[in-house]
């Protein structure tokens, strides 16, 4: 569907041949025309600019070299972070490409040089979470020489920078909205983010529940998640159209499909059982405007005015918390509330899964994967959703030996998950108590430990860059010198003996 459109607002066409069981043939055809000769993008005086970068992989160095090349720069390659940290140190490189998970290795090594410094430019992969202080510049991949070309021309490209201020929202405080979805964190997050309208929100968790209450009410909008234990979003999306026989409210009544599974051509396929349009979860406030202002009537819709929410972050293992606040345009108060939910739902949702697996009940299994699946898209548990996903899989294939083997693995991942969010919660709260005497408490090393073991890149990465904000001289930064040494040389056993010790010292008595 997307590269329909994007072939007919070229002028061109799109054809298939396909022939089952042995595959399909797309044929594009756009017609070209070329003028003259133009630059996509261009880096002023290129010869001027030293650019150094680090990837290990032979094709993404290739591709990230092209990309160089072609905007007249002559870069030098390090195959490791050792030929890296000895290029930066020597002082004759204008910027420093590097993975994220680097960052804070490379802003370290350049922190004690007096001039020569490089510019750190993160390279940062989807669904990662992009470093923000510190001087350091981050760029998306793929990375294309547009990106490079606006990074060393000092350019602002909006394509690499998230913002937390609201886009676009407007007031709908004369609204009533209704969400159906079997999950509970999934009913959190569209509560929240639907009252950030100002919009008046009921909800339910079934098909069966979601038809008595549209019967009984007057919303002007649904959002129907499409796939619930017993009665899916469609059937009962079809059952509400039928009322419209007596009542011309009921066929009129917008309907959004709320989906974790958006393909291509699911559009048209919730629009042939009656909904209007669909909402891919996790729930992305641009496109939930974009959805509101379509749907509601005009005079529902007013301009909003500021209205200021509580900023803050925390670490928790086998979670982007950024990626999580970023879905809610950065409530950490609403955050926090959703987290709860979801360790809440998590139990009940283990419980069904093993009990549906068990019963052999695998459509109800895969309904229940799929459900925690989307919530934990919501919280950023991104490689966690992506396990789910892998079973539901599994699931719709009808691959019972894969369920066998990988759901108890999938269950106790899970059960590792929910533990880390209820001991951040707990941390987070605690932190939140002023204390007059600060100690290596609120430092979390019990979790930093963890991520260590686990050899969680991401979260040890976020965690240092958390200490270095810490003072020099005071007595918290200089107990955790010694540990950031010896992560920075990769010694990570170390690393854990020595947070071992400073917890065996802060423990009463």
């Amino acid at each position: 569907v997307i590269s329909e459109s994007l072939c007919h607002a070229m002028g061109g066409t799109i054809d298939v041949e396909s022939e089952y069981g042995k595959g399909s043939v797309f044929t594009l055809t756009i017609p070209q025309s070329c003028d003259e000769y133009q630059k996509l993008a261009e880096v002023l005086d290129p010869r001027k600019k030293r650019v150094l970068f680090m990837e290990e992989n032979a094709v993404k160095a290739s591709s990230l070299r092209y990309a160089f090349t072609g905007l007249g720069i002559s870069p030098f390659h390090a195959e490791n972070f050792d030929i890296f940290r000895e290029e930066l140190k020597r002082g004759v490189h204008d910027y420093a490409f590097t993975a994220s998970k680097y960052a804070v290795e490379s802003v370290r090594c350049i922190s004690d040089m007096k001039r020569g410094k490089p510019q750190i430019v993160a390279m940062v992969d989807m669904g990662d979470t992009a470093i923000y202080g510190y001087g350091i510049k981050n760029i998306l991949r793929p990375i294309y020489c547009v990106d490079v070309a606006n990074i060393l021309n000092g350019v602002v490209d909006e394509r690499n920078v998230v913002t937390d201020k609201k886009q676009g929202l407007f007031s709908a405080s004369s609204a009533v909205a209704l969400v159906a979805d079997d999950v509970s964190t999934n009913l959190r997050v569209s509560k929240e983010l639907l009252q950030l309208y100002g919009m008046e929100v009921h909800t339910c968790m079934s098909g069966a529940e979601a038809i008595e209450l549209v019967a009984a009410k007057r919303y002007d909008i649904v959002f129907m998640d499409h796939m619930m234990p017993g009665m899916d979003g469609t059937e009962a999306t079809k059952i509400i159209r039928a009322l419209g026989e007596n009542d011309p409210y009921f066929t009129a009544l917008p309907i959004i499909a709320l989906t974790a599974n958006a393909v291509s051509g699911a559009r048209e396929i919730f629009l042939e059982n009656g909904m209007n349009d669909f909402l891919s979860k996790p729930i992305e406030i641009q496109r939930l405007t974009e959805i509101l202002k379509k749907w509601l009537p005009g005079e529902k819709q007013a301009e909003a005015g500021d209205s200021p929410q509580e900023q803050g972050t925390f670490t928790i293992p086998g979670v982007s918390v950024d990626i999580g606040l970023r879905h809610i345009e950065w409530n950490m108060r609403m955050y926090k509330e959703i987290l709860r939910d979801f360790c809440a739902d998590a139990s009940e949702c283990a419980d069904r899964i093993r009990e549906n697996l068990r019963a052999g009940n695998i459509q109800e299994y895969r309904v229940s994967v799929h459900g925690i699946k989307g919530a934990a898209r919501s919280i950023g548990a991104v490689e966690f959703a992506r396990f789910a996903q892998e079973l539901e899989d599994a699931a719709k294939a009808g691959e019972r030996a894969a369920l066998d083997e990988k759901t108890e693995e999938f269950l106790l991942t899970l059960q590792t998950l929910t533990a880390n969010i209820k001991g951040a919660l707990l941390s987070g709260d605690t932190a939140e108590t002023p204390c007059v005497e600060p100690d290596t408490a609120h430092l979390h090393l019990d979790s930093l430990k963890e991520a260590l073991i686990d050899m969680d890149a991401g979260t040890i990465n976020d965690m240092l860059l958390k200490y270095m904000e810490l003072s020099d001289g005071t007595k918290i930064r200089e107990s955790i010198r010694e540990i950031e040494q010896h992560i920075l040389s990769f010694e990570y056993d170390k690393a854990i003996e020595k947070i071992d010790g400073i917890l065996r010292q802060s423990e009463p008595g």
